[in-house]
């Protein structure tokens, strides 16, 4: 007998920063399943926007907001 085991999405926070490096908003928080599907969705909700990507107290990308051609 084969038991699957689901794993639980991981929550992680977008903190926006303004161009001093500050936090600049609450932070967005999202699910994903792991740390790239975490910094593809904050790329799609970036729009030119920097973000730092945090899963508790780990950062796992900072992203300086500019868009991808």
């Amino acid at each position: 007998m084969v038991v699957q085991m689901e794993t639980r999405p991981a929550t992680y926070r977008l903190f926006w920063t303004d161009k001093a490096g500050r936090i600049a908003t609450v932070p967005d928080v999202v699910e994903a399943q792991d740390d790239a599907e975490a910094v593809r969705e904050a790329e799609r909700l970036a729009r030119g926007r920097a973000v730092e990507v945090w899963e508790r107290s780990r950062c796992v990308a900072t992203l300086n907001g500019a868009v991808r051609a």
